[in-house]
């Protein structure tokens, strides 16, 4: 037995209040400007925010948000983040011209060689997917790049990929079967071969088609319909390996170096 512990019980409940959601209710809010009572939870004091307007005065009044900016269903203040963070955007139906011009402005400074492509690998679907997200769901995208990658990736190792004619070209005598190579900045471990421009540009390419096929908004700087599997690498050549001239076309050995040249 436990003497110590026998003035306690049998426990007995203290009185408890009974609470529902208009418990807390506000009746008044401070004086500070753009401040509403809203008749949520029986009343609540809302701040319109800084951009925001409170119409008819402080007394159950209104918040009348920017066009440009996400009006909050819930929380103490009314006007949330704008729609594009360019604040582009005037309603949710323009959010996906907004992104079709700003990725695509993105694109061009890719292309012309002033945002390295890892860059766009590792930061731009992740902010494009932020960006998209009164419009999709990451379930959305993540399907649409499952039928892009089946459908309109059609070789990853594209022979006139311009990152494997100037950058791992010199290398390719040492890739084995298995596609891997020896990375020299690695103590020459075996690699899997990669391709941060090749997959740069069909990150573009895959934002295009989220904004055509998920979003309806064919945004063509992208990704063409017309042209499903135009690569848009800019300023590259397209062709990396032109055609031996005749003179030369019964020299095996330079027909090889020509080919070897174009991988």
């Amino acid at each position: 037995s436990t003497p110590a512990r026998a003035s306690v019980f049998p426990f007995t409940q203290p009185p408890l209040a009974r609470y529902t959601v208009n418990s807390f209710a506000q009746t008044q809010c401070d004086s500070a400007p753009n401040v509403v009572l809203s008749r949520r939870y029986g009343g609540q004091c809302v701040d319109c925010g800084i951009d925001g307007l409170a119409v008819g005065g402080t007394l159950l009044g209104p918040c009348q948000c920017p066009a440009n900016r996400q009006v909050a269903l819930v929380g103490d203040q009314a006007c949330g983040p704008y729609l594009t963070a360019n604040a582009a955007a005037q309603s949710v139906a323009g959010i996906p011209a907004a992104l079709c011009n700003t990725y695509s402005v993105t694109q061009t400074r890719w292309q012309n060689r002033t945002l390295p492509s890892r860059v766009v690998v590792g930061v731009l679907l992740k902010a494009f997917s932020k960006a998209a997200k009164l419009l999709m769901d990451d379930v959305d995208i993540r399907a649409a790049n499952a039928t892009f990658a089946a459908t309109y990736i059609w070789d990853d190792r594209h022979p006139n990929s311009p990152t494997r004619h100037q950058g791992i070209a010199p290398s390719c005598n040492k890739c084995n079967g298995a596609t891997t190579f020896k990375d020299v900045f690695q103590r020459k471990k075996k690699t899997p071969v990669y391709d941060n421009q090749f997959q740069a540009m069909n990150t573009f390419r895959l934002i295009g088609y989220v904004l055509d096929t998920v979003a309806s908004f064919p945004c063509s700087a992208l990704w063409d319909r017309g042209n499903p599997l135009q690569l848009n690498y800019g300023d590259y050549q397209d062709i990396l390996c032109q055609p031996l001239p005749t003179q030369f076309r019964n020299y095996p050995n330079l027909t090889e170096m020509a080919v070897f040249r174009g991988m």
